[in-house]
């Protein structure tokens, strides 16, 4: 089965099939949460585990305003999207899940899920500290490249006056 097979789409561009998907989820690196119009959880992939600090069985019917990994601007960035059905992002929100407080840039974007007449959310979610940590290795990688260029420049030209 391919991803278009599961991944139904009608005329409406928001009205989509969640059936199979799971799989491909788990494949992604964004961590993506599923909820349906009431902010239960309902779909989890495994970087959100990660990310959330909370596993699939556990996270699975319960409420984002519940325990989990509750914050009030990310529950009401969903309530505004069911309401306007339109997606949003935030750049930083606070998180703070059972053991610990992260930082996420967020994309929420409403839905409607085969069979159910209310808009469900999807939440990608990354970890704004590891893409700083990676943006910065990125940064020195390009200036240690950009010194041993030099220092090498340096060296040929030495050489010429020589």
């Amino acid at each position: 089965m391919t991803l278009t097979q599961n991944a139904y789409r009608s005329e409406n561009s928001l009205d989509i099939s969640l059936t199979g998907l799971d799989s491909v989820f788990d494949l992604m690196a964004t961590a993506l949460v599923v909820l349906n119009h009431e902010l239960v959880i309902t779909h989890l992939n495994s970087s959100a585990e990660n990310i959330l600090d909370i596993s699939k069985d556990k996270a699975v019917g319960l409420s984002l305003e519940g325990q989990v990994f509750y914050s009030k601007e990310l529950a009401l960035l969903c309530k505004k999207a069911i309401d306007n059905q339109m997606a949003y992002r935030s750049r930083e929100i606070s998180i703070k899940t059972k053991n610990k407080h992260a930082i996420l840039s967020c994309f929420v974007t409403p839905f409607f899920d085969q069979g159910f007449e209310k808009p469900s959310i999807l939440l990608e979610l990354q970890d704004v500290r590891r893409d700083k940590i990676v943006q910065r290795e990125e940064e020195l990688a390009i200036k240690r490249n950009a010194m041993a260029d030099a220092a090498r420049f340096s060296e040929a030209t030495c050489e010429r006056c020589a």
